[in-house]
C-alpha cells in the first residue's frame, strides 16, 4: 500500500492510505489480503476512518461485492465509479 497526506484549501487535513486493487475481502491474493488488514484489523496501524470505494464503471457488477463488504464493516463509505 501507499501512503500520502491531503491538504484542502480551508485547511483540512488527513492521510490517504491507497491499498492495491482488490475485487473481495475474502483474500485470496496478496494485494486482497493487504486490503483485508487495512479494513479489518484492529492493530493495523493505519486504521482508517472513511473509506473510498472506487468502481470500474464498466464492470460494476464485479466490484459491487466489494462495496458491500466494505459497508457490512459499518464505517463511513463513499463509492466512485470511474469510466
Amino acid at each position: 500500500y501507499m501512503t500520502g497526506q491531503l491538504a484542502s484549501h480551508w485547511g483540512a487535513q488527513a492521510q490517504v492510505v491507497d491499498t492495491p486493487g482488490t475485487y473481495s475481502l475474502q483474500a485470496k491474493t496478496e494485494d486482497e489480503l493487504i486490503t483485508k488488514q487495512v479494513l479489518t484489523d484492529p492493530h493495523f496501524q493505519l486504521k482508517p476512518d472513511r473509506i473510498v470505494v472506487v468502481i470500474d464503471g464498466t464492470q460494476i457488477s464485479r466490484h459491487l461485492l466489494l462495496a458491500e463488504q466494505v459497508r457490512v464493516l459499518g464505517l463511513p463509505m463513499i463509492i466512485v465509479v470511474t469510466m
